[in-house]
This record gives C-alpha cells, sequence and structure tokens, in this order.
C-alpha cells in the first residue's frame, strides 16, 4: 500500500506492466494486455492510482472516490490483436459520433456544456464493445474482442467525434461571408490542423503521456469502463443489458421532448402563469425565467425533462466540481441580470442574452455593409457605425480568445483572417492537447505509440469529413434559423454566432476595446483572471492551514468559466442538471456503494447515446436538416405560434413597452430594485 500525502489515503501498488518486447513492440501488431494494466506511470513499478491534483477541478478522491479501479485483465489466447476489426468498428462509431456532433453543433444538443459541443465517450465506448462482441460471435475465427482492439477502436471514434474547428470555420464563411469552401481545401485544412496538432502530442509524449503527475480527467471515465468491461471476473452480460435497456428506453423517450412534446424541454410555472398579463410582465418573465429556446432568456428555476440538455457529464464529473459549476451560474445569474437592470452599455435596447452583434437602435448588425470585396472593414462605411456596435460576449476565458487578441493586433479590420489565424493557432493547442490525452489513454493500457498517433490521426481526419458533408446541408436548408439573433429551441447557430461576432469585434479592436473603448473591460479580464488565482494562490502560500484557499474548496477557475455558460443557448436544464448530480453523486452512490463505477458509466452513456441517435434522425427527416421542417401537430405540449414554454416570443425593448422616461426616472431614483419590480408588476 501507498499512501498519498495530499489526501492520507492510501492506495494499492500494482506489479509493473507487461514488457512491450512481450507484445511484439511498435513494429508488429499490438498485443493484448497481460496480467496487470496499471494506470499510473506506465514505466514506473508500484506506482499507485493518479487522482490528479487533489482539487475539485480534476477529482478530490475525499469526497469523489478513485475514478478508475483496474485489477487483473483477461489475457488473450492470441499472439496479436487483429487491426482490420478496431479500425472498421472505430471507424464506423467514430462516423455517428461525428454527424451527431456536427447536428448538435447546430440544433443546441449540445450548448450548454461546459465545454463546446461533445458526444459521450462512454457512449462509444459501449457501442464500441457491443459491436465488437458481435463481430467476434458472427465470425469465431477473428478471435475474442479484447482490450487493446478496444482501445484502438476507441480512440478512434472519440478522436472523430471530437469536431473540428477548421470544420465550424468552414461554417461561419459560409453562413457570413457568402463564401463557399472547396472540398480540397477543406480536406487538406482539416488534416494540416490535426497532423500539427498530433506531431506536437508525439514530441510531448514521453513528459505528458508517460507520467503519473498529469491527469486527463475527460479520458477517465472511458478508460474506467473500458478496463472494467474486460475484467475476468466481470459479467458482461450485465452491463450490456443495462447498457442496451436504457439506451432503447432513451431512444424512445426522446421522440416526446424533441418532437411531440417540447414543452418538456423547459417547464417554468412563472411563463405558464403569465399567459394573460401584459406584454411588460412576459418580457420580463421571458428574461428572467424563459430558458427552453435558444437565447431566450436565463432559465432561472426551470426545469427540463429533456436528457439531450441534462447530459451524462452530471453523473460522472466529481461533486467538487460540480459545486463551483453552480456557483457560478449564480455569479452569471446576477451579472447578467444586474447589466441588463442597470442598463449598462445601453442593454436594455438589446435582447437579456444573445451571441449576435447589435447596433445602436438594437437591431441585429448588417457586416455585409461595412465589408469590402476583400472581406475588410471599409473604413468609409465603417465611420458612421463603428461606435454603435454591441456585442453579447461572455467572459470565459481560453487560448481560442487570445489568438484572436493576438490576430487583431496582426489583422486590423480584417474579420475573416482573423477567424482563420485563430483557427490555425487554436486547433494546434487544443488537438495537441487532446492528442496527448489519447497518447496517455493508449500508453495505460499498453499500446504501441505509433499505432496510438495513427488511430488518433485517422480519428481526426475522418471526424473532420463527416462533419463537413453533414455541415453543408445544414447550413444550406437552415441558414435563416442560424444568423437569427434569437433562435429556435430546434436549431440555432449560436456557436458560429460567438465565432463570427468576436472575429468582427476584435478586427475592430482600436474603436471597441481600447482604453477609451465602449468595451475596454474585455482584453482586460483575463488580467482580472490573473490576479483573482494568484491571490489565491498567494494567501494558500501565506495561510497553508486554510483549506479555503488551497483549491479544493474554492476552484477560481471552474468558477469563472461556469459564470459564462448563460449568456446564450438553452439554459433551461441548469435546475434539472443540479437536481439529477445531487441526487446521484451525492445520495445514490453513496446508499449503494457497492454499484460499481461501470455501471454508473454505462448508464449515463446510454442515456447520452440514446437521446442523441433520437435528435439525429430527427433532425435529418422532420426536423428539416435534410429537407422542409415538418412540425407535430399543433397542441398545449406543443405549441406552434412563439417559445415551447410558452413565454414572449419576440424581443421588445422596455422603452417599446412602456415609458422611456418613467423607467429613466425610476431607475435614478430609486435604482434597479424597483424597476425590476415595476417591470414583474407592471405598475
Amino acid at each position: 500500500m501507498m499512501k498519498d500525502v495530499s489526501t492520507g489515503i492510501q492506495h494499492p501498488t500494482y506489479p509493473p506492466p507487461t514488457s512491450p518486447s512481450k507484445q511484439g513492440g511498435d513494429n508488429e501488431k499490438v498485443g493484448e494486455v497481460e496480467e496487470v494494466v496499471d494506470v499510473g506511470d506506465s514505466r514506473t513499478s508500484g506506482s499507485p492510482l493518479p487522482t490528479g491534483p487533489s482539487n475539485g477541478f480534476i477529482w478530490s478522491p475525499a469526497v469523489d472516490g478513485p475514478c478508475v479501479q483496474t485489477g487483473h485483465l483477461r489475457a488473450d489466447s492470441s499472439t496479436s490483436s487483429p487491426i482490420v476489426r478496431p479500425v472498421i468498428v472505430g471507424s464506423l462509431v467514430g462516423a455517428l459520433g461525428a454527424c451527431i456532433y456536427q447536428e448538435g453543433l447546430f440544433s443546441q444538443v449540445f450548448v450548454f456544456k461546459l465545454v463546446y459541443p461533445s458526444v459521450s465517450s462512454p457512449f462509444l465506448v459501449l457501442l464500441i464493445y457491443v459491436l465488437g462482441t458481435f463481430w467476434a460471435w458472427l465470425l469465431p475465427c477473428s478471435g475474442a474482442f479484447g482490450v487493446n482492439e478496444h482501445a484502438m477502436a476507441s480512440i478512434i471514434a472519440i478522436s472523430a467525434a471530437r469536431g473540428s474547428l477548421a470544420v465550424q470555420t468552414f461554417a461561419v464563411q459560409k453562413l457570413y461571408y457568402n463564401a463557399e469552401v472547396d472540398f480540397l481545401v477543406a480536406l487538406l485544412g482539416i488534416f494540416a490542423t490535426a497532423g500539427f496538432g498530433c506531431g506536437v502530442a508525439g514530441l510531448l509524449d514521453s513528459i505528458a503521456a508517460t507520467s503519473s503527475r498529469y491527469v486527463f480527467p475527460n479520458m477517465l471515465p472511458a478508460l474506467s469502463l473500458l478496463t472494467d468491461l474486460h475484467q475476468p471476473t466481470q459479467p458482461k452480460s450485465k452491463p450490456s443489458k443495462h447498457f442496451g435497456v436504457a439506451f432503447a428506453g432513451a431512444f424512445v423517450y426522446e421522440i416526446f421532448p424533441a418532437y411531440i412534446f417540447p414543452l418538456l424541454t423547459g417547464i417554468n410555472i412563472f411563463c405558464l402563469s403569465s399567459q394573460n398579463a401584459s406584454q411588460r410582465v412576459k418580457q420580463t418573465f421571458t428574461n428572467i425565467f424563459g430558458g427552453a429556446a435558444g437565447s431566450e432568456g436565463l432559465g432561472l428555476l426551470s426545469l427540463s425533462f429533456d436528457w439531450q440538455f441534462i447530459g451524462a457529464s452530471c453523473l460522472t464529473q466529481p461533486i467538487s466540481y460540480q459545486v463551483n459549476t453552480w456557483v457560478g451560474y449564480a455569479l452569471c445569474y446576477a451579472a447578467v441580470t444586474g447589466i441588463y437592470y442597470f442598463d449598462l452599455w445601453n442593454a436594455r435596447i438589446l435582447p437579456i442574452i444573445s451571441a449576435a452583434m447589435f447596433d445602436s437602435h438594437g437591431q441585429v448588425f448588417d457586416q455585409s455593409g461595412v465589408l469590402d470585396d476583400h472581406f475588410a472593414m471599409d473604413d468609409d462605411l465603417l465611420r458612421p457605425t463603428s461606435t454603435a456596435l454591441y456585442g453579447h460576449l461572455g467572459v470565459e476565458f481560453s487560448f481560442l480568445h487570445m489568438s484572436k487578441m493576438v490576430g487583431a493586433t496582426v489583422f486590423s479590420g480584417r474579420p475573416l483572417a482573423i477567424l482563420y489565424f485563430a483557427m490555425w493557432s487554436n486547433s494546434a493547442v487544443s488537438t495537441s492537447v487532446y492528442a496527448t490525452s489519447q497518447m496517455k489513454f493508449g500508453n495505460q493500457l499498453n499500446l504501441p505509440s505509433r499505432v496510438m498517433f495513427c488511430c488518433v490521426l485517422w480519428g481526426l481526419v475522418l471526424g473532420g469529413l463527416v462533419n463537413f458533408l453533414t455541415m453543408i446541408p445544414i447550413v444550406k436548408n437552415e441558414r435563416v434559423n442560424l444568423v437569427s439573433a434569437l433562435g429556435l429551441n430546434i436549431w440555432s447557430g449560436q456557436l458560429t454566432q460567438i465565432m463570427n461576432s468576436e472575429a468582427v469585434t476584435w478586427s475592430l479592436a482600436k474603436q471597441l476595446y481600447s482604453i477609451r473603448g465602449r468595451y475596454a473591460i474585455i482584453p482586460f479580464s483575463s488580467v482580472i483572471g490573473f490576479m483573482a488565482t494568484s491571490i489565491q494562490y498567494a494567501l494558500h502560500k501565506a495561510l497553508p492551514s486554510v483549506a479555503m484557499f488551497d483549491g479544493n474548496v474554492i476552484v477560481l477557475p471552474v468558477m469563472l468559466m461556469a459564470s459564462s455558460m448563460m449568456t446564450y443557448g438553452n439554459t433551461s436544464s441548469v435546475l434539472s442538471t443540479i437536481i439529477v448530480a445531487a441526487v446521484c453523486r451525492c445520495w445514490l452512490m453513496k446508499k449503494y456503494k457497492k454499484a460499481s463505477e461501470a455501471s454508473i458509466l454505462s448508464l449515463g452513456g446510454a442515456l447520452d447515446g440514446g437521446s442523441q441517435l433520437m435528435v439525429l434522425l430527427l433532425s435529418f427527416t422532420v426536423l428539416g436538416g435534410m429537407s422542409t421542417y415538418k412540425p407535430f401537430i399543433k397542441w398545449a405540449g406543443n405549441p406552434l405560434e412563439g417559445n415551447v414554454d410558452y413565454s414572449q416570443r419576440s424581443f421588445m425593448p422596455i422603452w417599446v413597452i412602456g415609458s422611456q422616461n418613467n423607467f429613466t426616472n425610476a431607475l435614478k431614483s430609486v435604482g434597479v430594485v424597483k424597476t425590476f419590480i415595476c417591470d414583474v408588476t407592471g405598475y
């Protein structure tokens, strides 16, 4: 037993993994794992299970328990593993995942998660396991479907379902610049961004991928599930049965909230009870409580019964991590409401949340009117409008925003150039980090480095091509909804709107983000975030005994990231996500401690996969992805006019509904509290 000095928890130690020479090395076919899989440093004997830094951002052993449980894996009777089967199975599942991702990019399936659109990796791992074992049963001569084949296919599928920033950039170019992208150019762009990132990951292989000091939390659920599925004592039929039942149930149920009964997307008692209220009250209730449609409102106290918006992440993420995100949500509620009702930056003439750009009259900004034939800002056309440009930007800071800040200094006045600069620079970083996580994933299962590299590269390229091919018909058929400032509960182009809005506003950095600009606070927000975390670190060094400062309780990066998540998209699932996480992680898992991590991951992955697959089928059949939109019949659960949660559909500035002078006087005399109460009561 080895003791974790940071937590005091003792971890079991394991023998060193099988020597690569016994598996054929990099130059031979991949062998099966023998005896033991050590999820720590695969080159260090007797290392404990990795739990990562003891904080809520990655994993808190004291609260969440170990994520990856390993043991003796069944040794395969064959001396080598086939290559064709995992490549075919992984490619098929990866293509499905890429389709779900691209459809979800435009149909709001994933817009309210803490990361950009993602497909459940446990679902992909389980689906590969089902297909692989079926192949082995159908063709017994091919041998049993072992852990190494499963790992190879999983790397391909998860990489393909990751999504391509290059394809998102091509979508922005088609939607907002009316410029077509040639297939060959798209193919080369996808391959170049993927290849460069994988190359950087190869350089980091000896540092990050093989060291137990670096933990990639996003891969832990898939790794835990994969290892549990191949335990010799694991009853294989039980996970498959649970997966099949949950998958089928979620698949059938999802047709109701997604098509027949869309009111289930977001039910709010305030929206339902305000049908006969004044326009002023309806609009206020929409801003605060509405959230079932894209960029509708904050969704406060709404309940969602649509699993595609809840997602399995609340079942797998550490509860300490989720608590910090909940605090971030509260900060977002306070910040957005305060900015809007204090009328900062003339916010009251705009929708309360949106990813689009607006002019000084509250109308959607027409960027085509200020761009020349080379997609650069025309100074003569820009002069009368540049000072009246409003952009709804979140406060989340990432390398993508940093790259646009740098691009603004190099390509001032050229939004499309900034967009491509951000694509290349951010792809190099994000793809290399992701590829490194997959290299570590394979390294912990003793896969040769060359095999891992090829699997990741092929998966990224395959996913990018599928993304591109599915993006074309969606953009063609749903262009109007994708560029709409409000969006629908079905289609929304908010992610492409964010990318375009940031590119345009950063191209006008001198007018908007300079010291005297309207939004000077935006570039300095990164400094504020850096100073906040630095102060916490300094306090921890000065007062090491105070737990609040050590990063285990208060995780500022997570809070700040979550504080920007309700500035666009569907917001009706927040309360439901909190309830599901609290019930499952804080009560159910503690009451039934014997339930394995694999069972929980199997359930979450099946629910995600079933709901995502049904939404994919509906999107390309009746919801207009490939043809015209065919709505379900109108009834109480499917109001065809207005928002599905019965809140106010069209955006009305407050000065249209009431008296602008009275509102201004009230704001100046008694402040924002009375103004908010007047909006609610109508007096």
